[in-house]
């Protein structure tokens, strides 16, 4: 393999790398055949994010940078040895690459962050880990499904536990960070999957469960991710809706309004202590059925304490309940006392009670329901729109801005800026996918087109332009900076 194709092949890797592809980076090294030694720093550090810290230690082993100074890490070479360590039993490791943290240089510092959370999540540390995946997610703009999904599990694992609103909220805002991404959940779940599956594993169904169903009722119907939202619902106990409801049914009828209070507290008392959702909490079955009454506002009205404003078209359907009870309720006082005027006072009373209390109820619940599907068109037009400007940028450049494009962007890149290239994709591609090579007519950069870990969204990897640039391989008159 000449040189040209050799660095090729490891600009892909590089691309491959920073989108957390780690299989098809692992075989794109592979396919260089470059020595061992040339590419033990990147071998090493995929190995430890796939979780393989004995391989990883391996590979240090192998050029010498298993073993990390006293004085401290000299390279990230060292960053990842330290966590190999740590995540082998040796607690000191994870003192020292706790420590090390303020000392990473800003360059490498993205990295660190990998090692540090995916050593915490290994160890149990949860708060360590949570807050490394955050600041790569937030402070450093890493938006890849591993760091997306893992970041956003920590996000809705640390919901309020005293109130099922804002426990709610939480998880919406989960939710909308999901469908921000590209591609969106209902192109493609898998990252959806994913940060429902690190909620499983650290003990959190309640909190997957809802994140799937925020994301399920703000998206259009998928088969993948309804299919998603049935397999993580949770199992909830029809007895424990219908049980409360008919006693207090019986108690108005038998007792009137005194009745009707007396079951409205009973339900909420009985509630306490006998789940409708029995595998979740009480804070947590609150903000599941908080997740409909929460309005999905592309206009942004819900408040920020979790609150929602009233909106008009619930009043008017609350007003119009009310109306339309008020008259049902004269019309069958009316009809008893003609027709069995001597009727118990419990029949007469519930005959202009009942619709006088149901019908404002029905209102404002068809109002509620009502609002959220017109907020959840309102914010699918606004994703389209968003969509279709970003897919008009697909015309120009990107050679100079990404080295990985991914989802309906990448694949309309493809379509309409780049074209056909006669070097060949990998020779052995990962499992269930295929590899073209494109190439771009304006700086001749060849990239590789594949698909995602998923199999399902289009991923291109920027590799080495055609010609070589006849710039100067370093910056003069700048004292090495920019």
């Amino acid at each position: 393999m000449d040189d040209d194709r050799r660095q090729l092949v490891m600009a892909w890797a590089g691309a491959a790398d920073n989108a957390d592809e780690l299989d098809l980076a692992t075989r794109l090294i592979e396919e260089s055949g470059l020595p061992a030694q040339e590419t033990a720093s990147r071998r090493a550090g995929i190995a430890f994010l796939r979780g393989d810290a004995a391989g990883a230690m391996a590979i240090l082993t192998d050029v010498g940078r298993a073993d990390v100074p006293a004085g401290g890490p000299q390279h990230l070479d060292h960053v990842v040895a330290l966590g190999a360590r740590a995540v082998g039993g040796d607690h000191a490791s994870f003192a020292r690459l706790v420590a090390v943290g303020a000392a990473i240089p800003g360059a490498y510092r993205s990295m660190y962050l990998y090692v540090l959370a995916v050593t915490g999540d290994r160890l149990g540390q949860v708060g360590v880990a949570d807050e490394a995946w955050r600041a790569l997610a937030v402070d450093h703009g890493v938006h890849t499904p591993l760091v997306l999904s893992r970041f956003l599990a920590g996000w809705v694992a640390g919901r309020d536990t005293q109130d099922g609103n804002r426990a709610a909220v939480r998880v919406i805002e989960a939710a909308e960070s999901l469908r921000a991404t590209s591609p969106r959940p209902w192109e493609d779940a898998s990252t959806t999957k994913r940060t429902a599956d690190a909620l499983v594993q650290r003990g959190d169904t309640a909190g997957a469960a809802m994140l799937v169903a925020a994301v399920v009722r703000t998206s259009p119907p998928q088969p993948r991710l309804a299919e998603l939202g049935e397999r993580i619902r949770p199992a909830a106990s029809k007895a424990a809706v219908v049980v409360p409801f008919l006693v207090a049914a019986v108690a108005t009828l038998a007792a009137g309004v005194l009745g009707l209070l007396a079951g409205v507290v009973l339900i909420r008392l009985v509630r306490r202590s006998w789940r409708i959702i029995p595998s979740m909490s009480l804070v947590d079955e609150r903000a599941w059925f908080g997740l409909d009454r929460l309005q999905f506002d592309a206009r942004k009205q819900r408040t920020t304490d979790g609150t929602t404003q009233v909106r008009g078209l619930v009043v008017l359907l609350v007003l119009v309940g009310l109306i339309a009870g008020s008259v049902a309720a004269a019309g069958l006082s009316g009809l008893g006392s003609d027709y069995w005027p001597t009727a118990p006072d419990a029949i007469a009373v519930g005959l202009w009670l009942v619709p006088l209390v149901a019908l404002p109820v029905l209102g404002g619940v068809l109002g509620v329901r009502a609002v959220r599907l017109l907020d959840a068109r309102a914010i699918l037009r606004r994703d389209a729109d968003e969509d279709r400007a970003r897919l008009a940028g697909a015309t120009s450049c990107r050679c100079w801005e990404s080295s990985g494009l991914t989802g309906p962007f990448a694949a309309a890149y493809a379509s309409v800026h780049l074209r056909p290239s006669p070097d060949p994709g990998l020779s052995t591609p990962p499992a269930g996918r295929t590899t073209v090579t494109l190439e771009c007519p304006l700086s001749g950069v060849r990239w590789l087109s594949t698909t995602t870990e998923s199999g399902i969204s289009a991923l291109l990897l920027r590799g080495t332009p055609r010609v070589a640039s006849d710039a100067p391989t370093g910056w003069t008159g700048s004292g090495g900076y920019l």
